[in-house]
């Protein structure tokens, strides 16, 4: 007897009673339930549930956007190599480590960017570790903050702007065509601020709720600066940086040699960019180190800042900085176990040094140079003058 449409209603009614609906993802239940399948973290509501869908999209964008597994345009990129690059004993590297501490000039290394409703985490993550190792690398001379909203716009190889992009891309592009400055949304400091407003992810929030904001969109390429910023409107040009070529840790392996090298990277060039699969349970992350106990309902990949890393309870972890503001996690930042098989973080690892020679503004020599370049122009101008005008006498 064939199956009519009323019983396999049935079915699935009795079914769904039997088994029990799987609670939203960000619904308080479900919250519970992580917290009483573990106690290695600490889940709790960082995002508004009301049965919006609205939210949800909200939360499923932000949290998503970085694009994996893009090839690149040079040949040169398998020789590109960050593992195995350092010849380095186990004792060389420190239990625990924190960029901020080593660096405390670098006050960007702490910075939690916040993406409003925006999947930039690809260009947010890029951005920051570049700045660190620019002010790394300069001795502290040198604190500028990249601008996101310059990669997302020019960089059309990034891809989607606010919809996703790829890491690698995003420092290629730093190496090819260089980054200008430019702080958060409505900051006036550098030349292109983010235009993304900040946004609450719940009700208790000071700021507006993501989910009652128009969907994020990225303007065209302008190579020019805003018309608010304290830097000349014509000056983008001279707020370039640059990097040298990129290099990753793409397929790093799981063995502890791989996890050293990461580590001597980050405590010796500074911060980088990590890319790792986001699941449902790590939108309720409150504090402590971080390890997936819900592998059913993936959402995205994201990008995130990787300062350090340390150990608890005999678990070892690294020290993330997230950009989805400071009511996310530990005031933004985030500790994730290491080597966890779905979503090895460490196999995604991007980063690159700066450039100094190429880059047009410096606090150091190049401020000066471009000044003395400035004069010398005026100077060479008014000698042509002078020349016409001595010659223009033969002509009378």
């Amino acid at each position: 007897m064939e199956n009519s449409p009323i019983s396999v209603t049935l079915l699935f009614l009795i079914c769904k009673v039997t088994l029990g609906a799987k609670p939203h993802p960000l619904s308080d239940e479900y919250i519970s339930q992580l917290n009483a399948k573990q106690s290695l973290w600490m889940a709790g509501s960082n995002f508004e549930f009301n049965n919006d869908p609205k939210m949800w999209s909200y939360v499923k964008k932000m949290a998503g956007g970085t694009l994996i597994h893009r090839q690149s345009n040079r040949s040169t990129r398998s020789n590109l190599r960050m593992t195995g690059s350092y010849d380095i004993k186990v004792t060389d590297i420190p239990e625990m480590f924190d960029a901020r501490e080593k660096w405390p000039n670098c006050t960007s290394i702490g910075q939690v960017w916040d993406q409003g409703a925006c999947g930039s985490s690809w260009a947010i993550a890029a951005v920051s570790a570049m700045s660190d190792r620019i002010c790394i690398h300069s001795n502290f001379t040198d604190r500028p903050i990249l601008s996101p909203e310059d990669l997302m716009s020019c960089c059309t190889d990034c891809r989607y702007g606010c919809d996703g992009g790829y890491p690698f891309a995003a420092w290629e592009y730093w190496f090819t065509n260089g980054i200008t400055t430019g702080g958060a949304y409505n900051s006036t400091g550098g030349c292109k601020a983010y235009t993304n407003q900040p946004c609450g992810h719940t009700k208790s929030s000071t700021l507006t709720l993501c989910s009652t904001l128009e969907p994020a969109c990225i303007p065209n390429c302008q190579r020019t600066c805003d018309a608010h910023s304290e830097v000349n409107v014509d000056s983008y040009d001279e707020t370039l940086y640059f990097g040298f070529e990129p290099y990753e840790n793409l397929y790093c392996d799981t063995t502890q040699s791989c996890i050293e090298q990461l580590k001597y990277e980050i405590m010796t060039n500074g911060p980088v960019e990590a890319t790792f699969d986001v699941y449902a349970d790590f939108l309720s992350y409150k504090g402590g180190i971080y390890s997936t106990v819900d592998l059913s309902e993936f959402v995205s990949s994201t990008s995130a800042k990787l300062i350090g890393w340390g150990i608890e309870n005999n678990q070892s972890y690294w020290l993330g900085v997230n950009s989805w503001n400071t009511e996310w996690g530990e005031n933004g930042l985030f500790k994730f176990l290491m080597l966890q098989p779905f979503q090895m973080l460490e196999s995604k690892i991007v980063a690159a040094m700066p450039n100094f020679a190429r880059s047009k503004m410096d606090s150091r020599p190049r401020n000066n140079a471009f000044k003395i370049k400035n004069a010398r122009l005026r100077v060479f101008s008014f000698l042509i003058i002078l020349k016409i005008v001595w010659l223009a006498r033969f002509c009378i």
